[in-house]
């Protein structure tokens, strides 16, 4: 899956965190609009998991395949 396909699919409430380009980015509105967005978008997903809940901040943390 490739991120791009991730973030559509995904419409969920937590931040976005993509490692070695952002921490939480609060939507894929915002990711869109970042200048690397281009270069990442068709990049696939290694894996994906869900940070905090309870009185913690909710997190979206992906990790990208290398090139």
């Amino acid at each position: 899956m490739t991120l791009e396909s991730l973030m559509k699919k995904y419409h969920g409430n937590a931040s976005i965190s993509i490692e070695e380009y952002c921490e939480e980015l609060p939507d894929f509105l915002v990711l869109q609009e970042e200048p690397w967005w281009g270069e990442v978008k068709d990049r696939e997903v290694e894996s994906f998991f869900v940070l905090g809940g309870g009185i913690y901040q909710v997190e979206l943390s992906i990790k990208l395949q290398k090139k």
